[in-house]
């Protein structure tokens, strides 16, 4: 998970890009999103969720059992986005990137993908200075490409077990996550 903070919150991009005026803290009337973001936004917002929701329901009794060796994961996850690494100039890399890809390989997709749409903490939600459609977009590329990510690792009958036969598998997983997270990037950044 990349995500790019300008100086003196004029420029903001976490997986997705915006431009934040320097009155940042008043809240989302701040905001100026290009139309084509914004439709970006619930384009690929609504159907993962949408995605997401329909595995969630499919394999609930699943889930039921268990949900809570998931609340460890997701603290790991909060825990670990508190912590950001600034890569080069304005570009922060999150911590939580390789918790989601450990999790896309222990769990079936759509437990990863609950972990990946739940736990990634961006205190611009918070602060009210993106809107919901951005905090969607961004929840969503994350979903999407630990979904994906996990996808591939079991299809491949990936399992963390078989060291180190374990690692083409992982390495074809980890460029699925990076590459659909990457393009959900780039497309949004060219919207600004």
């Amino acid at each position: 998970m990349i995500r790019q903070v300008g100086e003196g919150g004029r420029r903001l991009v976490t997986m997705s890009a915006a431009k934040v005026h320097p009155n940042l803290g008043r809240g989302l009337r701040s905001i100026d999103e290009p139309t084509p973001l914004r439709v970006l936004e619930y384009v690929v917002g609504v159907p993962v969720l949408a995605l997401l929701l329909w595995q969630v329901a499919v394999h609930w009794e699943e889930l039921a059992s268990l949900g809570p060796s998931l609340v460890p994961w997701l603290l790991v996850v909060v825990a670990a986005d508190l912590v950001p690494v600034r890569m080069w100039g304005t570009t922060e890399l999150m911590m939580s990137f390789p918790v989601l890809l450990a999790a896309a390989f222990v769990f079936p997709p759509y437990l990863a993908g609950l972990v990946a749409f739940l736990g990634p903490v961006d205190s611009r939600e918070f602060r009210r200075t993106i809107t919901f459609g951005r905090a969607l977009l961004n929840r969503s590329n994350v979903t999407l490409s630990v979904l994906a990510a996990s996808w591939v690792f079991h299809q491949m009958s990936g399992s963390v077990n078989e060291w180190p036969a374990v690692l083409g598998i992982a390495a074809v997983s980890l460029l699925v996550d990076v590459s659909i997270n990457a393009s959900l990037f780039i497309v949004g950044a060219h919207f600004l």
